[in-house]
């Protein structure tokens, strides 16, 4: 039954012109529905930002670090998290911010990153706009 769903599922989506590529579902729970409806949620939401971050108004530094904290919050493709909190960091689309900085620690700690998180959390520390109520969220 699994496999089955899982091939209509990768069909459709892709008909939409969603990248099904590692489409796989997610564990089985009290309410496999939800979780398929909520995955599914998170793949077509991934599908939106990554073809808003292409437009001009896109390649801003907020949009890369909002989009990094949208899959930090999802707990789903924690390494494009990674790739767009560089890109919120980094020149030529990005700089380094309290926001942008603290976005990318985030991210690699909960990739189990910490030896870099710490780093990454002691820069955003240093920076100019981190304020009290910047660094107490």
């Amino acid at each position: 039954m699994k496999k089955y769903l899982l091939l209509f599922v990768a069909f459709a989506w892709m008909s939409k012109g969603v990248n099904a590529q590692a489409l796989t579902l997610p564990p089985s729970g009290d309410n496999q529905k939800a979780s398929v409806t909520q995955y599914i949620g998170s793949i077509a939401k991934v599908a939106q930002i990554e073809r808003e971050l292409q437009s001009s108004p896109g390649f801003d530094p907020d949009n890369y670090a909002a989009a990094a904290n949208y899959l930090l919050a999802e707990n789903y493709k924690l390494d494009k998290a990674l790739v767009w909190a560089d890109k919120a960091t980094n020149p030529p689309t990005g700089q380094k911010t309290f926001t942008s900085v603290s976005t990318k620690a985030n991210v690699l700690l909960k990739m189990g990153k910490k030896e870099e998180a710490m780093t990454s959390f002691h820069e955003a520390a240093s920076m100019a706009d981190a304020t009290p109520s910047n660094v107490h969220q």
